[in-house]
């Protein structure tokens, strides 16, 4: 009987993040790899937890939601990102970042104290973290005792899919979002962290004298979206900004590649995964 991994995650049903995407693209390269004989399943957390009741869920994210006594899991457990998993077993949690304990006031106090939570769980259990860079790993070490000897770093890649696109292409994936002038773009959550007000404020300067472009903002805005678009009243530039909300996957590298440039000033990354798909896409980074 071959052994199995179970992958654990918060919820399957989010809006595709960069985290999304890479537990995506992880358990799919390991259900097809030939050389992998292990079975997989995913273990959603997020409604175990809430159907805990409150008392319980809060209890479970600060003590650890001890798996083995529900009886649910494989032979190793992989966390794909920190998470309150408590268990006897071999096991292994991606670390992506740790960045609410470096800028605190980007966050919400819930999120950092679940953060430093999260880690604790899994490093009293002496869980082996796999990092996606030198600065993740520096940060764990340096932020939440980890220690080096169980720490792995493996720099993240990007799909297949993101590579140049045809000029066709990219007109039909300008067409379908509506992006007609010259635009900017960005991609990612608009919390704080990501500085998206700086560069609103540097590209309300740009219109002044460059009227036709644009600035396409692409991501999530339930972190921070009322506050941006705040900022771009204040600004008066909201007759220059195209909301782009959720974009699909499939036309990431045409709208990539249809753009002036991407604009990413943010603070601090574990890794930064749109910049990377704007190198493959042959789009400038600024």
């Amino acid at each position: 009987m071959a052994e199995k991994i179970t992958f654990v995650v918060d919820r399957l049903d989010r809006v595709a993040t960069g985290l999304e995407r890479y537990a995506n693209e992880l358990i799919q390269h390991v259900r097809s790899a030939p050389e992998c004989e292990w079975e997989t399943e995913i273990l959603e957390l997020r409604p175990i937890l809430e159907a805990q009741g409150r008392v319980g869920r809060v209890l479970s994210r600060i003590t650890g939601l001890d798996i083995d006594r529900m009886g649910v899991g494989g032979d190793l457990i992989h966390c794909l990102v920190p998470l309150p998993v408590k268990t006897a077993r071999p096991l292994v949690a991606t670390v992506h970042d740790v960045i609410p304990l470096i800028f605190p006031g980007t966050y919400s106090l819930t999120a950092v104290v679940m953060m430093n939570a999260y880690m604790q769980v899994l490093l009293a259990q002496r869980a082996h973290l796999v990092a996606n860079s030198q600065c993740t790993a520096s940060d764990a070490v340096r932020l939440l005792g980890a220690h080096w000897d169980r720490i792995t770093i493996t720099p993240l890649g990007i799909s297949a899919h993101i590579k140049p696109k045809s000029r066709d292409q990219i007109a039909q994936a300008k067409k379908k979002y509506g992006l007609v002038a010259p635009y900017f773009l960005f991609l990612g959550a608009m919390n704080r962290r990501k500085n998206l007000a700086r560069a609103l404020e540097a590209f309300a300067r740009l219109v002044r004298t460059h009227s036709k472009h644009r600035f396409a903002l692409a991501g999530r805005t339930d972190w921070g979206g009322e506050e941006v678009l705040a900022h771009i009243e204040r600004l008066g530039i909201s007759d220059s900004i195209d909301w782009l909300e959720y974009v699909d996957d499939d036309d990431l590298p045409a709208l990539l590649g249809g753009s002036v440039a991407l604009v990413y000033p943010s603070l601090y990354e574990g890794f930064g995964f749109p910049i990377l798909e704007a190198m493959a896409a042959g789009t400038l980074v600024v």
